[in-house]
């Protein structure tokens, strides 16, 4: 019947269920009650949807019966629901559905060994079937990948991806879902206010959806986006936690029921935090979602710490290394920490500084010197005098002791000499800058032992901002805007003598004067300094008296300039293996987020412009040949179609056209027309 499928388009294209409930209106028909059912899940009435899923006799309920498993913690069923309907089922969108939150699992549970073949299979289902949001939901899971990964940039620019994708698709639900995990990765970036300014506009949305969940998410991570910028907001939280609990969805009830236990650790409610905890401990053993139990362990064993117990922390940290360790590495070394701490409370000084020299080595083995937290700089204050006793071990420790220093803990103004450079692996950019004038008085030749290890990190493609160490300057961090262009200039004319009159020519548009040779010499001293904050004697931008330049070392990596690399790379390697090649120029296609600086109309950023995109085009389409020669046409049009929304560019638009003739795609095809015939007019 048309109007079902109308209604299948409100529910899974458009994710709008309380549409498509007054569409069906009154209907009991077997397909009615199915798509009621759907339309009850999506907002977050499982009880409801379930027993409208039981009065219909068919393979399509298998979805949403999987869907209410998994909101429900049992994994297991969920697993074998949406495989089964993978299997058999037939209903596009449904397949669409379940494939979707088959990912969702895959990463709920950790096992993401078949990710991949699910996200190709969705990109394939997606198109067939021109169920276009759904190939923009898949990078939603595909950004939480890359978080787990590392790789929180590149989730960011998948985020971004996909908002524009499902704002294009009119898909509104799962796009408040995108735009709330790029809110939350962008505020790990310290962009807490656009993180905030994104969040409002997820607000909006959700109260589009009907969905309590969305409504709740929306709140919650408001609350956490904030507390990350260290501002309390109860308000936020106290919404979040009624408007999850309405929705029925046990995954988001179990994190806020872990923020409850922190948030009653932290305020000395103890006896209402153990409580608490083996709460949700015992109901997590009885569902799959193993995954949380470490942290709930941890949780655990810091409560019998503080009330005093360290014979049970001693049983909880051996029921972890057991069955857990090492896993979320910092979480382990936590627990050994906590181990330590126990020790000493029992008065087992020396078996308490064995264990905690385990813990030095795990540090070191994985890098881990910025997860050090309060509870292992406690334990090492207190293992001091006998670090100190020994002399090897207290070498070895200098780097330890010298954060504690700064931190006041331990030695205060009385520091001895310190192994600065052992300490400049982990000591942060922040704390170096806080503590300069003591790390100075310790050796003058800190600044450039620490600027040897400092990383820079220049964007210039879809946007700016420059990243050193862990602190991120925006345009709106500099000085002036006239500091900003000439910084941007310098960076686009790298690695070249500009003469002083040709800089002041193309950024002030007039010969050069007096006044604006003085002001030019201001704004590179400004700029010096922010590229040189501790003073260090390294200069990269280099001059004489008529000529400046910029000369980055081996400590700046600026995205266009690996876009480019990994392009050249990637295309030398196809002569020699056709698979390495495709991954370096894949590798190119990330790094390229956007035009270079979008924002900018100059004349000396058009014509780089121009040839950085026109180079992205070529990596693009050779990109999608090599997958098209591979039998693998749905990634390489995925692949095109995101490179459109990236910059606008008529050979991958013919080519993307080409693609689409050539397997019959014929609404995909029309919708791109329209979509660049509205790009050209808004130009």
């Amino acid at each position: 019947m048309q109007m079902h499928g109308h209604v299948y388009r409100l529910l899974f294209l458009l994710s709008r269920p309380r549409d498509a409930l007054n569409k069906l209106g009154e209907r009991d028909d077997g397909e009615s009650l199915l798509l009621k059912a759907y339309s009850l899940l999506f907002m977050d009435n499982l009880s409801g949807a379930e027993q409208l899923f039981n009065r219909v006799d068919s393979i399509d309920t298998l979805v949403g019966k999987g869907i209410i498993s998994m909101k429900r913690l049992r994994f297991g069923d969920a697993f074998e629901k949406l495989e089964e309907y993978r299997r058999r089922g037939s209903n596009p969108f449904l397949k669409a559905e379940a494939l979707y939150t088959l990912m969702n699992l895959r990463i709920l549970t950790g096992d993401t060994f078949s990710f991949d073949e699910l996200h190709r299979e969705l990109i394939e289902v997606s198109m067939v079937n021109d169920l276009p949001a759904y190939q923009w939901m898949a990078e939603i899971h595909r950004a939480r990948l890359k978080v787990l990964d590392g790789d929180i940039e590149g989730a960011v620019s998948s985020l971004e991806i996909a908002s524009k994708g499902l704002e294009e698709r009119k898909n509104v639900g799962r796009r408040v879902l995108s735009l709330i995990q790029l809110a939350y990765y962008r505020s790990f970036m310290g962009e807490g206010h656009a993180a905030l300014n994104i969040l409002e506009k997820a607000s909006t949305l959700a109260g589009l959806t009907g969905s309590r969940l969305l409504q709740g998410l929306v709140h919650y991570y408001t609350y956490i986006v904030k507390s990350i910028m260290g501002v309390e907001d109860t308000e936020s939280y106290n919404l979040a936690r009624t408007l999850i609990e309405l929705s029925e969805d046990r995954i988001m009830q179990t994190e806020v029921e872990m923020d409850t236990i922190m948030e009653l650790i932290r305020s000395g409610e103890l006896i209402a935090a153990r409580r608490e905890i083996q709460k949700l401990l015992s109901s997590l053993k009885k569902t799959d979602y193993g995954y949380k139990i470490p942290t709930l362990l941890y949780f655990l064993a810091e409560v019998e710490l503080l009330d005093s117990n360290p014979e049970r922390v001693l049983e909880i940290v051996e029921e972890y290394m057991e069955n857990y360790f090492p896993g979320r590495k910092f979480l382990s070394l936590e627990m050994m920490a906590l181990r330590s701490a126990a020790l000493l409370k029992l008065g087992n000084k020396k078996e308490a500084y064995t264990r905690f020299l385990e813990m030095l080595r795990f540090t070191e083995e994985h890098n881990l010197y910025h997860y050090w937290t309060t509870n292992i700089e406690d334990t090492l204050a207190k293992l001091e005098p006998l670090i100190r006793h020994h002399m090897k071990v207290s070498r070895e420790m200098e780097p330890y002791l010298l954060k504690l220093s700064l931190q006041g803990n331990i030695i205060g103004k009385k520091a001895p000499a310190i192994n600065l450079d052992a300490a400049s692996r982990f000591l942060d950019f922040e704390t170096v800058q806080k503590h300069l004038n003591v790390l100075k008085q310790l050796d003058p030749k800190f600044p450039e032992i620490y600027a040897r290890r400092l990383r820079y990190r220049i964007k210039v493609l879809g946007g700016f901002s420059i990243s050193i160490g862990n602190r991120t300057l925006r345009e709106e961090d500099f000085n002036r805007p006239i500091h900003v262009k000439v910084m941007k200039y310098l960076i686009i004319n790298r690695n070249l003598n500009l003469p002083k009159e040709k800089i002041i020519e193309d950024i002030w548009g007039q010969k050069q004067t007096e006044k604006t040779h003085r002001t030019l010499n201001t704004i590179i001293s400004h700029i010096r300094k922010i590229l040189h904050p501790l003073g260090e004697k390294r200069n990269t931008i280099k001059g004489t008296k008529g000529e400046i330049g910029f000369y980055p070392d081996e400590r700046f990596h600026i995205d266009a300039e690996e876009f480019e690399r990994y392009h050249r790379e990637g295309k030398l390697a196809l002569f020699r293996d056709e698979e390495q090649g495709k991954e370096l120029l894949q590798e190119a296609l990330k790094l390229y987020t956007g035009d270079l600086l979008p924002a900018d109309n100059h004349e000396w950023v058009s014509w780089e412009r121009e040839r950085l995109r026109t180079l992205y085009a070529q990596t693009a389409m050779l990109v999608a040949e090599l997958l098209r020669k591979r039998s693998e046409i749905y990634l390489a049009i995925f692949t095109l179609e995101e490179a459109m929304y990236r910059t606008s560019d008529s050979s991958i638009y013919g080519k993307l056209i080409e693609y689409l003739d050539e397997i019959g795609l014929t609404e995909r095809k029309s919708y791109w027309e329209n979509y660049v015939e509205r790009f050209i007019f808004s130009e």
